[in-house]
């Protein structure tokens, strides 16, 4: 359908307002799940006219010619390949301030897939991770064509005594729809890492991840592994996790997928 059929079937009286991060588009939240295909720049909205909304799964896709390419970011690295599904959050504005000026708190804007992410890892609701598995699973299948991944291996999370640890609760579901192994014992958590948020200064993080990780054996070797986690931020942790994989696992290949990415690396 056009966008303006996708407005008068679905919108009602609502309108489509977008904004932008970087060179990609998204829209304020609607009473649907809609999502803007990467490939569209400002100069093609000067023909939106002929643009064609498409459902994807549980939401909608704005696209140029039907093709779905809504998700995919690229993360450079040590890795062989990686990519991030979307970014974290795409908007944060004041909501409220006191008298003074001070902001006392934030309306968040996220992308659909991480508006999904931040209800499943803060509102507990689990079904979400079968939703978020769903559309990493197209992705991860389109790349396997060439990166030929063996065994899934997610990050090891930052608290193990937490009952419920959403980047495994993805991982399930992403080996089981794709049928690809998936180990969450061979990369290990050597020590705590958790005041690494709080830490900003490049040097003092990666003091702070050195021998952070190990891994179980090298029942890899010369295996391409696929890294798995939630949150890319500044790649520190995921570089150094790749490190003990290729130099202690003696893996052939690492290649890496989180669900979303920050917009700056802190």
């Amino acid at each position: 359908m056009t966008i303006q059929e996708f407005k008068d079937n679905l919108l009602g009286r609502e309108s489509i307002k977008l904004y932008t991060v970087g060179q990609y588009y998204y829209c304020e939240p609607l009473p649907v799940k809609v999502n803007i295909n990467k490939d569209i720049s400002t100069p093609d909205w000067k023909h939106k006219a002929s643009f064609k909304v498409v459902q994807y799964h549980d939401e909608y896709v704005i696209t140029k010619n039907g093709d779905v390419n809504c998700y995919g970011l690229e993360i450079p690295g040590i890795w062989s390949g990686g990519f991030s599904m979307d970014f974290h959050t795409t908007k944060s504005e004041p909501a409220e301030t006191d008298s003074e000026g001070n902001v006392l708190s934030w309306h968040t804007m996220r992308p659909p897939i991480g508006e999904e992410l931040y209800r499943l890892k803060y509102w507990r609701e689990k079904y979400r991770a079968e939703i978020i598995a769903i559309p990493t699973c197209d992705l991860i299948r389109e790349k396997n064509a060439s990166w030929k991944i063996d065994v899934i291996i997610p990050m090891p999370p930052s608290d193990l005594d937490r009952a419920f640890q959403p980047v495994y609760e993805i991982a399930h579901h992403i080996s089981h729809k794709l049928g690809i192994p998936l180990d969450l014992d061979y990369l290990r958590k050597a020590k705590s890492t958790s005041q690494l948020k709080s830490i900003m200064d490049p040097t003092k993080r990666k003091e702070l991840l050195k021998d952070a990780f190990s891994v179980a054996s090298d029942k890899y070797k010369q295996k391409s592994v696929l890294l798995f986690d939630d949150l890319y931020r500044s790649g520190s942790t995921v570089t150094e996790a790749t490190r003990i994989l290729l130099n202690s696992g003696n893996v052939d290949k690492v290649y890496v997928v989180t669900i979303t990415k920050t917009r700056s690396k802190r």
